[in-house]
């Protein structure tokens, strides 16, 4: 489903979207397989959290972009195209964001920046 949200065309890469970040159990464990083909984004992670708690740490400021955007979670898509996620730039649409996170409405969800990235 997430193949099948809309580019945000308002997207500026600026980041601000990228705060206390949910995913489910099942993105979790699609982040964690990632992040074992590329363990320098977990050491980034676990170094950007030492920083700051409040951003994603998957948010790569320098290069202005997502360290696992193949992965991310469906929430991350759904800033400024959905009702209710506003992009400081503007809502390129506002669809219904519910139909998009029904295949993850029995899981239990985690913050991304309470995970502990130093540990494998």
């Amino acid at each position: 489903m997430k193949d099948n949200i809309p580019a945000h065309k308002n997207c500026q890469n600026c980041g601000a979207c990228c705060g206390i970040i949910p995913a489910s159990e099942t993105e979790l464990k699609a982040i964690k397989k990632h992040l074992r083909k590329v363990p320098h984004i977990r050491k980034l992670a676990s170094e950007r959290q030492e920083i700051d708690k409040t951003n994603c740490p998957f948010r790569n400021d320098e290069k202005r972009r997502c360290d696992i955007y193949r992965v991310r979670p469906t929430i991350c898509g759904l800033m400024g195209v959905v009702k209710g996620l506003r992009c400081k730039h503007g809502n390129s649409a506002e669809l219904d964001g519910r139909v998009y996170l029904q295949s993850h409405r029995q899981e239990p969800f985690v913050i991304l920046n309470a995970i502990d990235w130093s540990n494998p």
